[in-house]
């Protein structure tokens, strides 16, 4: 019993492997881990396309092959900048905005600009002062911004110029 005892003193004094903090450190990074990968993947994918190798890659983005291999090798914790700065390089896409909430904030805004030209408008009626569009300015403009809306693909919005 004396000798269990020890020898599991022992081990509690005994530093972890390397193995055991490799294994640690990917079960805590999974996610990142997983998304440098496939990172490192497309950069391989790219370079090869473009016959390039290492060096050449570190040449164009400014930085030493050894930062490249290290990219490489699905370890790297990008930076926003890097990416942008991979993406110019290599021609490939990291970084995908949702263009969704996009289309729907410039839908909302054109809409909201679209009712303050109308309203202006109408308000000009009212007084009296004549709002004259010869050259139909407004109107062009108004079906511009709605053909441009709808082919980023959302619905059109709809204004009524007699209101």
């Amino acid at each position: 019993m004396a000798a269990k005892k020890t020898l599991a003193d022992l081990k509690k004094d005994m530093p972890q492997s390397s193995f055991h903090e490799k294994v640690a450190f990917q079960r805590e990074n999974k996610n990142w881990l997983d998304k440098s990968f496939e990172i490192s993947l497309t950069i391989l994918d790219a370079i090869d396309e473009k016959g390039w190798n290492q060096t050449q890659l570190a040449d164009k983005l400014g930085v030493s092959r050894q930062r490249v291999s290290k990219m490489l090798k699905g370890q790297e914790n990008f930076q926003l900048s890097t990416l942008v700065k991979l993406e110019e390089v290599l021609g490939v896409e990291f970084v995908q905005v949702d263009g969704q909430d996009f289309t729907k904030k410039l839908n909302c805004y054109l809409t909201e600009l679209t009712e303050q030209i109308v309203k202006s408008a109408s308000v000009s009626k009212k007084r009296k002062s004549a709002f004259k569009d010869p050259a139909g300015y407004t109107t062009e403009f108004l079906h511009q911004t709605q053909k441009k809306v709808s082919d980023v693909g959302e619905a059109p919005f709809s204004y009524d110029l007699a209101a």
